[in-house]
């Protein structure tokens, strides 16, 4: 989920600010992004069947918190 919310953010904004959409400013990080939260989620997981709030609003709060870095970053 935290990969697809980067991917459309960080579209949005790059289209916004007209700025370059490569592979390796779309996907890297989204991948990235996608193995930080399933080893956390794998961690926090053991004990329980459903995620954690936490888990699900830091998934969301880290892929904001990239898309909008990445784009000051190349803009």
């Amino acid at each position: 989920m935290s990969m697809f919310v980067y991917g459309m953010l960080f579209t949005a904004l790059m289209i916004a600010f007209d700025g370059p959409i490569t592979f390796e400013t779309l996907f890297v990080p989204g991948i990235l992004l996608y193995a930080v939260v399933r080893l956390t989620e794998y961690a926090a997981m053991k004990k329980t069947k459903t995620p954690p709030r936490w888990l699900v609003l830091g998934s969301f709060g880290i892929a904001v918190s990239a898309a909008v870095g990445m784009t000051i970053w190349l803009v």
